[in-house]
């Protein structure tokens, strides 16, 4: 879509003058076009990973337990 707004407006290659400025100014646009089309899909993969896969039980490590000393693990099983 965007590729087709491009060409649908861009001058003619070879202008001289306030045209060839305008021809620039176009394909900055353009480029920066691509740009947001490109982050915005990064971000919609982003949200979706978070929002499905990135909760509690799947990223986050399991908490470390300091070994107790054997005399305290009988008195507390027993």
């Amino acid at each position: 879509m965007t590729l087709a707004a491009y060409a649908a407006v861009a001058p003619s290659a070879g202008g001289i003058g306030w045209t060839m400025w305008i021809g620039f100014a176009i394909g900055q646009l353009y480029i920066l076009a691509r740009l947001c089309v490109k982050l915005l899909f990064w971000a919609s993969e982003t949200a979706l990973f978070q929002g499905r896969l990135a909760h509690a039980g799947y990223v986050a490590a399991v908490k470390p337990v300091w070994p107790e000393s054997p005399s305290a693990e009988a008195i507390i099983h027993s």
